[in-house]
């Protein structure tokens, strides 16, 4: 939460064909394990993760700065942030085709 996902996807541009994006969390790979599952039965479809680093403080001042509905108890946030297993292209059960990492 906080990281910049929700309004990355409002500015992301598939101008490029057909584009599907989950704004999700997506923490760990069995988060990730139905999604990626579920992208494979499409031969063509090209899986791309994109990973969004920012440094706990960076997502705990952003978190503060949002409306009450939407704010995450920092607890929460702290503990969403500590089970974080970033995607990989090598040694991994996941296949994805591309991961892009975003910082900030």
């Amino acid at each position: 939460p906080a990281s910049g996902k929700s309004t990355w996807c409002r500015s992301f541009s598939g101008s490029r064909g057909f584009t599907i994006l989950f704004d999700a969390c997506n923490l760990t790979q069995s988060d990730r394990y139905e999604l990626l599952d579920l992208a494979r039965q499409y031969e063509k479809t090209k899986v791309v993760a994109v990973v969004f680093c920012a440094e706990l403080k960076t997502l705990e001042s952003r978190n503060r700065t949002r409306e009450e509905v939407r704010r995450v108890p920092v607890t929460k946030l702290r503990a969403m942030h500590r089970s974080v297993e970033h995607p990989s292209l090598v040694g991994s059960d996941e296949s994805f085709d591309e991961i892009i990492m975003l910082r900030g």
